[in-house]
């Protein structure tokens, strides 16, 4: 990793239970979400998972805020659904100097 990338990731955290076949692609899905959005994205993964038992899938949600809490229900998530799920908790501090608005704040641009 280059030096922007170790220093913007201050934890990984990796929970893969996703089967290992030879035959079958794993599709990746990214998530870029601050701490309001952290549920809503345990969501939408849930609903991916339920409704695509015949797909294997690498979930990746990259946000600045990751409690216990929440990293135990992303890791419950992963074993009971089969799936690979990273978290990666970023630093956002230079983020939030960068340009802003009341719509759009500085998680816009962990995505």
């Amino acid at each position: 990793m280059d030096n922007i990338t170790m220093n913007a990731i201050k934890e990984i955290k990796e929970y893969k239970y996703a089967p290992t076949v030879q035959k079958k692609k794993k599709l990746d899905i990214a998530y870029g979400v601050d701490e309001k959005y952290l549920f809503a994205s345990g969501i939408s993964i849930t609903s991916i998972l339920l409704h695509n038992d015949n797909s294997t899938f690498a979930f990746h949600v990259f946000t600045d805020f990751l409690d216990v809490d929440n990293a135990s229900k992303f890791k419950k998530l992963a074993k009971n659904r089969c799936a690979d799920i990273t978290l990666y908790l970023i630093d956002c501090k230079k983020l939030k100097n960068l340009p802003c608005s009341d719509r759009f704040n500085y998680s816009t641009y962990i995505r």
